[in-house]
């Protein structure tokens, strides 16, 4: 991975704008994963063949993979190895994201998108998914809110319930994921299925260009515009893959990516390296896999993140964390790959929660009413302005630096208008609070008061009916 999952330091602008060193925080997700397996750590810029005891390989948005890499890869998985791929288009949650400018490079290189074509699946960093049907609130700059389409919940409707790893999953949290098909020229033996994807109605995509032009988030939700059909976000690939080395091994020869972007002969790099850590020659290539490759590809590496790993839910004693299913799905999935199927019955489930579908709709109805609120308020005010102008141009040039009596009608007017939908949106909030807690009240009622009394109801009739029965046979 080029992420520092185990934490480390990063450069980021201070207010003059100028680079300082910040610390960064382990992810959690590690801790989920070392609790049931041994984690190793391999460098990509030196890797140059894949430990023989690793039994699943985990990649993790690699920026920079170099040819050697790239091939230790792509041999160890058509020699029976196993991978779970983590990429995004753009990872937000990145903390090289912060104060990243145009053309920053924050998906995967190049060499993982041909390793995912080796093996039939097509990605492309060029464009982020969203789905506007389930896209979650955030707050915009002047604190309005607004309603993310890439920002959005994966719900149980769009997830293949027919795949063991996803039997036990209700939903699932995304920020701007890839999409992942099925490659048109999909090689033979080979299968590419989706394990979950946008909705048919809201999933759609933006391009990753518009990331750097840092527009306002409700500028993004305008321009987010749904296809009309459903964006796969993960998929499984199972066969007989091909090697993305069709011409055998890398030569000695071959460029490699430096620091700062250029490339540079390898050779270079030690004149009198006598090739001994050289790739294999052509008569170890492998061509093709000569057993059943497994894979797991996901498209979204925030999903990872502290900030999406746990939900927040309201408790008598405040507001609580509660690990969702994104580290349960990662775990299971790696479960999968490296051993048993069983084993996801025993771990890797996430715990069960019914989402309160009522009150969500009452939040999204009070967010569209707030909403038509300020477009009106604003409505009213280009209104105003374009009256106060037009009054202006109406007057006399000696009389230009003085408010005439309509003008400070026309502004008066707009500060009523103003004061009343301020008012108007007050109520919004009331009236949405009003409801969650008249909702709340029937569910206390209901399971206070009602459900036992229709137990109590149903035992004593048990009762009297035994009695009876007795009666009649004495």
């Amino acid at each position: 991975t080029s992420l520092q999952l185990r934490g480390g330091q990063t450069m980021v602008p201070n207010q003059f704008g100028q680079p300082q060193p910040q610390e960064l925080p382990p992810w959690p997700i590690l801790d989920a994963i070392e609790r049931l397996f041994e984690v190793r750590d391999l460098d990509p810029a030196t890797l140059t063949e894949i430990p023989e005891d690793v039994d699943v390989l985990m990649l993790v948005q690699p920026k920079t993979l170099t040819p050697e890499a790239t091939y230790a890869i792509d041999q160890w998985c058509l020699a029976g190895g196993a991978v779970a791929a983590i990429v995004d288009p753009f990872a937000f949650l990145d903390p090289d994201a912060r104060g990243a400018g145009p053309g920053a490079d924050l998906g995967p290189g190049q060499p993982v998108l041909e390793l995912l074509a080796a093996w039939g699946v097509d990605a492309s960093v060029s464009e982020a998914v969203g789905d506007e049907t389930s896209g979650q609130t955030v707050r915009g700059a002047d604190g309005s809110p607004a309603r993310l389409p890439l920002f959005f919940k994966v719900g149980a409707d769009t997830l293949d319930g027919d795949d063991f790893l996803m039997e036990s999953r209700n939903s699932l949290t995304l920020m701007s994921p890839m999409a992942l098909r099925a490659a048109a020229d999909l090689p033979e033996g080979v299968e590419v299925s989706e394990l979950f994807s946008t909705t048919t109605e809201g999933g759609g995509s933006i391009a990753t260009d518009m990331f750097a032009l840092n527009l306002d988030l409700g500028m993004i939700a305008t321009m987010f515009a749904p296809s009309g059909e459903a964006q796969p976000l993960a998929v499984r690939v199972r066969g007989s893959v091909r090697s993305a080395f069709p011409d055998g091994p890398p030569s000695a020869g071959d460029e490699v990516p430096t620091d700062d972007g250029a490339t540079e002969d390898e050779t270079a790099e030690d004149p009198e390296d006598d090739g001994a850590d050289a790739p294999a020659d052509d008569a170890e290539h492998l061509a093709a896999a000569t057993s059943t490759f497994n894979a797991l590809v996901f498209g979204d590496v925030d999903m990872l993140h502290e900030s999406l790993l746990f939900d927040q839910i309201e408790t008598p004693f405040g507001v609580a964390r509660r690990q969702n299913s994104h580290a349960s799905l990662l775990v299971g999935a790696l479960e999968s790959l490296g051993g048993s199927r069983d084993l996801i019955s025993l771990r890797g489930r996430e715990p069960y929660a019914r989402p309160f579908d009522r009150k969500d709709e009452l939040q999204r109805s009070a967010e569209e009413r707030f909403k038509a609120k300020e477009d009106e308020l604003q409505r009213k005010l280009e209104a105003a302005d374009a009256r106060l102008a037009q009054l202006q141009s109406e007057k006399a040039p000696e009389d230009a630096l003085l408010l005439s009596d309509a003008q400070q009608d026309e502004i008066l007017k707009f500060e009523e208008e103003r004061i009343q939908t301020r008012r108007e949106l007050r109520q919004v909030n009331r009236d949405l609070r009003a409801d969650i807690d008249a909702l709340g009240t029937r569910l206390k009622f209901l399971n206070v008061f009602a459900i036992p009394l229709v137990l109590t109801a149903l035992v004593l009739a048990t009762v009297l009916l035994r009695r009876g029965r007795r009666r009649s046979a004495a």
